[in-house]
């Protein structure tokens, strides 16, 4: 129940990293969107090397992010 939840450092963790993933998603998805109607509107249109550098980089945060989230569901079901 909610008593068991709301006591494990595991389960505040896990809900964090969801929640960060969540936050990181934000900019590449609106990068995306410009991206599309930049190229609908310029058949030449390139991303500048650094954005895409950056939208890299927190893809790969939210990857990692993701992937922890079953760790924690697996120490919680173990008890932590």
């Amino acid at each position: 129940g909610w008593d068991h939840y709301s006591g494990s450092y595991a389960f505040w963790i896990k809900i964090g990293l969801y929640l960060l993933a969540a936050i990181a998603s934000v900019y590449p998805t609106i990068a995306f969107i410009r991206w599309r109607q930049a190229s609908k509107s310029d058949p030449a249109f390139t991303p500048q090397q650094a954005q895409i550098d950056l939208i890299r980089r927190m893809i790969f945060l939210q990857a990692i992010f993701l992937l922890a989230i079953p760790v924690l569901a697996a120490l919680m079901a173990r008890g932590f």
